[in-house]
Formats: structure tokens, C-alpha cells, sequence
């Protein structure tokens, strides 16, 4: 079942070799030096497996939701 994340996200996209996972790590540096509980999540991780179109998404999404169950248990979000 999917759960429903009610938090404040920032999205950072962007082409391969961008500077997305550097500027992630950097603002994760920063809301831990203001002690603000947060989770950075490398969304293209969590789908690395060799699947047919849809399913590697669909796997993607499971895995977040697993993800965001996680984080909430260790209250890092309401």
C-alpha cells in the first residue's frame, strides 16, 4: 500500500554529470548544520535494476514508499 508523504520536499533534476547529487549532498550539509531532521534521497538509485519500461518505474515508486515508511518510523517526518 502506498503511504502518503505529507512533508516539504525539494526536487532537484537536471542532465547526467549536472551537479544534482553534489548540490543534494550540500543542502543535506546545511539542513543538518541548522539541526533539521530531514532524508536526502537519490531518487535514480532506488530504480537501478534491469527492467522492461513501466515495471522499473513501478519498482522505483515501491521502493520509495518503502523508503518514506522508514524515514517516518525513525520520525524524521510526520
Amino acid at each position: 500500500m502506498m503511504q502518503r508523504c505529507a512533508s516539504r520536499v525539494i526536487v532537484i533534476t537536471g542532465s547526467m554529470g549536472a551537479g544534482k547529487t553534489t548540490t543534494m549532498a550540500e543542502a543535506s550539509d546545511l539542513l543538518d548544520e541548522r539541526g533539521i531532521p530531514h532524508a536526502a534521497i537519490d531518487f535514480d538509485a532506488l530504480g537501478l535494476a534491469h527492467m522492461a519500461g513501466q515495471a522499473r518505474n513501478d519498482l522505483m515508486f515501491r521502493n520509495l514508499d518503502a523508503i518514506c515508511a522508514n524515514y517516518a518510523a525513525a520520525g524524521i517526518y510526520d
